[in-house]
């Protein structure tokens, strides 16, 4: 079934799948919305924007959500390799939720998403700041050589 897009100076809806074979990065300028009506399977997420997805969330690598006043909405099954928050970013799953590693600032505490974010991306970050998530975006893109 293709793809249909609808999208204006804030907000993407797609109304199917879609399917990213590499890093989505959901930007917090202008409160960036993406709504996908379908399932989203992507290697990895970076997102500062508002996100919903209506069918099913397969992450195998890392889903880092940073900003709280644009939370992550999923309203099927989620499953994620790495999980790591920060700003009180909400991750919210409707259905059944499978998460691997889970690191959230405001409960774990800052040094330890510092820390798993440079396990899995060498964040070389001053640990007094809040990495955005076009750095960790950049990052996880670098290692993408090896995804077909």
């Amino acid at each position: 079934m293709p793809q249909r897009t609808t999208e204006n100076a804030s907000q993407v809806w797609i109304e199917w799948d879609l399917e990213i074979n590499g890093t989505l990065e959901c930007p917090y300028e202008m409160g960036r919305h993406l709504v996908v009506f379908g399932n989203l399977n992507a290697h990895n997420v970076a997102a500062a924007g508002y996100m919903v997805v209506m069918g099913q969330l397969r992450v195998p690598g890392l889903y880092y959500g940073v900003r709280e006043n644009f939370p992550t909405m999923i309203y099927g099954d989620a499953e994620v390799g790495t999980l790591v928050t920060g700003w009180n970013h909400a991750f919210g799953v409707h259905g059944r939720a499978s998460i691997g590693l889970e690191v959230a600032d405001e409960r774990d505490g800052w040094p330890n998403v510092i820390e798993t974010l440079r396990a899995i991306v060498n964040y070389p970050a001053d640990p007094k700041n809040y990495p955005n998530e076009k750095i960790i975006a950049h990052a996880l893109r670098a290692q993408e050589t090896h995804l077909e």
